[in-house]
């Protein structure tokens, strides 16, 4: 009986450590089949767009391709809206999430994230003539926020009764405050820049400063090897001066300081 006992833990622990195996392996997985599947939002100018000629361009769109090409495998983006940025993972139809992806603690708990490669800051846009400071005064006004965002569980998180009206993309919350629909905008400033470059006659002035809020890559849960890749990665773009050239080009802006240290498990 003992023996048996032994033989049927060794056999358990055995799967248990080539699951395990398989599932950091993500890293080799990728190299090995020559392709990696990076999902990016396909509605978040300047980060992540259409271009006029049909393909998908942004700051996030040449990480991505950078990503490939430091890996010598081929690109396959994963357009996703951007609520479904963390789902795309867990259900692991993409190997990375390059898509302005914020830190919150909810979805920290469902994927790993890698140190920031851009910063911003989120807040609430509008013209100056409304009398907007403070979050509360958001309750005398509608707001275009996008579901599931870090700027939109920023407001809910501090003020539940904020008339926030939610919208499923980053496109369309901006449509929504750009059309009339809502009063202000809930976004980041790089996001709002673009916007004014493109509707220069709408006023979004910054009424109220939420937080600084760094973009991160994402990987599954569980593939740290593949984490301290994209890790490495990230800080070698930031040295030779990458990241700096991507900000300029997409952001107008030099790259703000990052913090590249993030904690791990």
């Amino acid at each position: 009986m003992k023996k048996k006992l032994i033989k049927a833990l060794a056999i358990v622990i055995g799967v248990a450590g080539a699951a395990t195996n398989a599932w950091a392996d993500r890293l080799q997985d990728i190299l090995s089949n020559g392709i990696i599947r990076v999902a990016v939002s396909l509605d978040s100018p300047p980060f992540g767009s259409v271009g006029a000629d049909g393909k998908p361009v942004g700051f996030d769109i040449e990480m991505a391709e950078m990503v490939a090409k430091a890996l010598n495998v081929k690109l396959e983006t994963v357009g996703v809206p951007s609520a479904n940025r963390v789902a795309v993972l867990v259900t692991d139809k993409a190997d990375l999430v390059i898509s302005n992806l914020g830190i919150t603690p909810e979805r920290a708990k469902q994927v790993l994230y890698s140190a920031p490669y851009v910063n911003t800051v989120l807040g609430v846009f509008g013209p100056k003539s409304l009398p907007v400071s403070t979050l509360d005064d958001l309750n005398a006004y509608t707001v275009s926020a996008t579901r599931g965002a870090a700027a939109t569980q920023a407001i809910l998180s501090r003020n539940p009764s904020a008339q926030v009206k939610q919208f499923e993309s980053d496109s369309t919350s901006a449509t929504a405050f750009l059309s009339g629909q809502t009063d202000l905008l809930t976004s980041s400033t790089t996001t709002v820049a673009a916007l004014k470059k493109q509707n220069p006659d709408k006023e979004m002035e910054l009424l109220i400063a939420l937080r600084s809020s760094p973009a991160h890559m994402a990987v599954r849960m569980g593939e740290l090897n593949f984490l301290a890749w994209v890790n490495s990665f990230i800080y070698y773009s930031q040295l030779n001066g990458d990241l700096d050239r991507l900000s300029q080009t997409y952001l107008g802006l030099p790259l703000q300081p990052l913090q590249l240290a993030l904690p791990t498990r």
